[in-house]
């Protein structure tokens, strides 16, 4: 497959682009300007909704355009075709990751890696007075995955620094994250300060970081290890990409290993784009203690557009189907799972359920060994509609079974994927 010369389409959609202001397109439809909720770029006329609309559709073009996925064996390629870091833009909250759903050969899910979807959290996240079953969430639903890769920046705050911040007045027991079911505090800037030394601690607080503990975002095509560390912009660790280290350059693509399941057949594999996660939303509206009055129910306000606007629903930025490694006969069936892994028989036919398919199998006694005794019992059969000695499947023994069994003759039934 032939792809473009990598090339820059503009950055990566904004929240106000990908994740639009309640009822932005619909004028008519009070949104958070209207509801004097909006703090700045307010007085949003017909014009600037039109605009919002046609910005949101330039921010999918550039996603459309920005990645290529291709598949070797078990291994499938991400390639960045942008001009710069794919994904772009302040690192906070944005993430790109790969969904794979894995079916078996009957269509059925086996499993789905990097999964999506709806989250219960233990308070009321939709403010209905109750904590309750509506209390609902979209994000990622195991950050744990192990077969998931996501793309992503992780910003932190180092022990030392920590012990700097509180001693210049910042407050011991400033939260840095938030668990995202049960909204308790889960770590402390006290807690970071009394880490060994030379240690970090990942946050959101994206102005107080100093320090980023992990950026696997993929390089754009020519980008160089002595600019990238010019400019403090290298991959964290500077290890990925091909590892190029001082005079070299990065890879422009990512290359993932898979883990198939067993028994799978076919995974469809897509590529996703998120551009404000629930966990960053979840951080904004608790991290705002209110001190500052100008922005004093913002996160409470980001948090009510972000759950009334689709939750930054993600976006599919490229996909592609992973079929199971061998098909050696081109049958359609996968080898593992193919009764004749050397003759096509789509149809897997297989009338004495040995799991060796009729078209592979003379081996009518099922001694391991096409033989004298099996050449009896053919003949023996022959002209009838006998559906084990119907080797061709047309529904009579013929000349063309003759042909088959001689050419098994005095060999053993198969090759089968079963054995």
């Amino acid at each position: 497959m032939g792809y473009r010369r990598p090339r820059h389409r503009g950055g990566q959609p904004s929240v106000v682009a990908a994740n639009r202001l309640q009822g932005a397109s619909d004028v008519d439809t009070p949104n958070m300007d209207d509801q004097g909720m909006l703090l700045l770029g307010s007085d949003m006329d017909a014009l600037t909704m039109a605009g919002l609309d046609a910005g949101e559709e330039r921010a999918r073009e550039n996603l459309n355009d920005a990645a290529a996925l291709a598949i070797d064996g078990n291994t499938l390629k991400v390639i960045n075709l942008t001009g710069h870091e794919l994904i772009s833009g302040y690192p906070e909250g944005r993430r790109m990751w790969l969904n794979i759903v894995w079916k078996d050969v009957a269509g059925a899910t086996l499993r789905e890696d990097g999964a999506y979807g709806p989250i219960t959290v233990d308070f009321d996240v939709n403010n209905d007075g109750d904590v309750n079953a509506s209390d609902v969430v979209e994000s990622l639903l195991n950050l744990n995955d192990t077969n998931m890769k996501v793309y992503e920046v992780y910003g932190a705050i180092t022990q030392d620094w920590a012990a700097k911040l509180i001693s210049v007045g910042f407050n011991y027991g400033l939260v840095l994250g938030y668990d995202r079911i049960t909204e308790a505090s889960d770590y402390t800037l006290g807690q970071v300060a009394a880490q060994a030394s030379g240690t970090a601690h990942e946050t959101f607080h994206f102005v107080l970081n100093n320090m980023v503990v992990k950026d696997n975002r993929i390089p754009p095509y020519g980008m160089r290890y002595d600019d990238a560390a010019e400019r403090s912009i290298l991959p964290v660790p500077a290890s990925q990409f091909g590892n190029p280290g001082a005079g070299g350059v990065f890879k422009y693509w990512d290359e993932f290993s898979l883990n198939p399941p067993e028994s799978a057949a076919t995974a469809t594999i897509s590529l996703m784009y998120q551009p404000t996660s629930w966990e960053y939303i979840e951080f904004l509206a608790r991290a705002n203690n209110s001190s500052v009055s100008f922005l004093a129910d913002e996160g409470e306000n980001l948090l009510d557009g972000w759950l009334n606007t689709g939750m930054a629903e993600p976006y599919v930025m490229a996909s592609t189907t992973w079929t199971s490694l061998q098909d050696e006969d081109n049958d359609g069936v996968p080898d593992d799972s193919d009764n004749c892994t050397l003759v096509p028989n789509a149809d897997q036919r297989d009338t004495d359920g040995d799991d060796y398919g009729n078209m592979c199998d003379a081996d009518f006694d099922n001694s391991g060994t096409v033989d004298a005794a099996d050449l009896g019992f053919f003949r023996s059969r022959y002209s009838s509609s006998d559906p084990d000695a119907d080797l061709s499947g047309d529904g009579f023994v013929s000349a063309t079974d003759l042909a088959m069994m001689r050419s098994l003759y005095m060999k053993p039934p198969g090759p089968s994927g079963y054995y």
